[in-house]
């Protein structure tokens, strides 16, 4: 009896993680959202140096990034993006500079971003993000 149950709840296990493993698409959503939040940071502290009054930069930001910011991110991201599917979760990955780097694993149908404020640095320094 023990022995059923227990593969009875193994195999409810491995089936819904299977079913809810996130597409790509999941993925670039998450990954843009941490680019447009880094992005915003960037102006925020451009604003908070004085360098230009925060009320004009607010507003240059929010064109700026409706017309060309999310789409260029979002490109770049789309284009560098792989998603290794391992059935019972996935890993997003992007190559820059011959490396793979590992940007976010999807279990559940949630996306965890591996990424940080200095991982959008790094991407910004070789000039893929600009």
């Amino acid at each position: 009896m023990n022995k059923i149950f227990i593969t009875l709840s193994l195999a409810a296990v491995v089936a819904t993680l299977s079913l809810t493993c996130p597409e790509k698409s999941d993925h670039s959503e998450e990954l843009i959202k941490g680019a447009n939040r880094f992005f915003d940071r960037g102006v925020k502290s451009i604003g908070e140096k004085n360098i230009i009054d925060s009320s004009i930069l607010n507003e240059a930001s929010s064109f700026i990034e409706s017309v060309f910011g999310s789409k260029i991110v979002s490109a770049v991201i789309n284009n560098k993006l792989t998603v290794d599917n391992y059935i019972l979760f996935n890993i997003g990955r992007m190559e820059w500079k011959g490396e793979n780097k590992t940007v976010s694993i999807g279990i559940l149908n949630k996306v965890y971003p591996l990424i940080n404020e200095k991982t959008f640095e790094e991407i910004e320094r070789w000039n893929l993000i600009k």
